[in-house]
């Protein structure tokens, strides 16, 4: 999935108001990974997603992708922040939740200070606690921006977020 999908589908959830569920089995069929197999078969997966739109949508495209494939999947949806579900993962009552690789790095690691994508994606490799591990990341990016006055950002001489962190 790449960046333009990935907020393709998103309108479709959030401003279209379309069920998540369904949204995952268009996208999944309109790419060819609904087809049914048995590469998971036999398998029990519990699937968590936290409290927002776009993370309710990653989880029923992981659910389902993983059911064509003979997985048995449950699936709690809206745990809610990563303070409630981490602990979920560590104690098996979830096995499965998709993540944005900055801010888990971030949770993990405080004073992580990797940038790009594949520094931000071994370092959290490294910050992440057992029994937890990180699978392959998407080639998808959400990316966060703050929008402020120019009359702002002269008065506060900002010209990125982290600068925001220095008139804190």
């Amino acid at each position: 999935m790449d960046t333009n999908t990935l907020a393709q589908l998103d309108v479709h959830v959030i401003t279209d108001k379309q069920d998540p569920d369904a949204v995952a089995k268009g996208w999944l069929a309109s790419v060819g990974l609904n087809k049914t197999g048995t590469a998971a078969q036999g398998a029990s997966i519990k699937i968590g997603s936290a409290n927002f739109q776009e993370s309710v949508l990653l989880a029923e495209i992981y659910a389902e992708a993983l059911r064509a494939q003979g997985a048995n999947i449950t699936t709690r949806l809206n745990i809610g922040s990563r303070e409630t579900y981490i602990p979920g993962l560590k104690d098996g009552s979830i096995d499965l939740i998709p993540e944005y690789s900055g801010v888990l790095l971030q949770f993990f690691d405080p004073k992580a200070t990797a940038v790009s994508s594949a520094d931000v994606y071994a370092a959290l490799q490294k910050a992440v606690p057992a029994p937890l591990t990180v699978l392959d990341q998407s080639s998808a990016e959400d990316k966060d921006a703050i929008v402020v006055t120019k009359t702002t950002a002269d008065k506060y001489h900002l010209t990125s977020i982290a600068d925001l962190a220095k008139n804190g």
